[in-house]
């Protein structure tokens, strides 16, 4: 049964915990597509009217992630600073360009360049070849990467959500 958008996370919703990151996807059903996003402050407020004492904008950061870590495809825009479900694949694909792969290659560029003079300070050390990486940053990159991969999943996964 292929399923809309918001009858995809209202099915994430229903099969959730109560607690902080049930209620932060609550909000979140209603701000699907970036042009829906909420930011932070309204976000905040909205949990805090709801009846949860945050601390801080720490424990919703916190949320998010474990939202995103239980495969919510939460995205976000720091050019919109807001947080938002994505109404396209494309808005989802572009979201983890932008967001995971390009810091990916960052990252790992970083620790290739200083992989590279280490036999000069450790000379017994043996340093490989360094591979090329592609550009992570070009959202049909990613989506082949993401092909090339081929995790298995936990459970059987929709894979037409749009």
């Amino acid at each position: 049964m292929k399923l809309n958008p918001r009858q995809y996370y209202e099915k994430l919703l229903d099969d959730m915990p109560p607690g902080l990151d049930r209620a932060v996807l609550s909000i979140l059903r209603f701000h699907i597509g970036l042009a829906e996003a909420i930011e932070k402050e309204p976000l905040i407020l909205t949990l805090e009217n709801g009846g949860f004492h945050l601390k801080d904008e720490r424990q919703v950061r916190i949320a998010i992630v474990k939202l995103r870590k239980a495969g919510v495809p939460v995205c976000s825009s720091s050019a919109e600073s807001g947080y938002f479900l994505p109404a396209t694949h494309q808005e989802f694909t572009a979201f983890v360009a932008r967001e995971y792969w390009k810091k990916i290659k960052d990252m790992t560029e970083t620790a290739l360049s200083m992989t590279r003079p280490i036999s000069k300070i450790f000379p017994s050390a043996v340093v490989t070849e360094t591979p090329t990486l592609p550009d992570y940053s070009d959202p049909d990159l990613v989506e082949i990467f993401l092909q090339d991969l081929q995790i298995p999943a936990k459970e059987p996964v929709q894979t037409s959500l749009f």
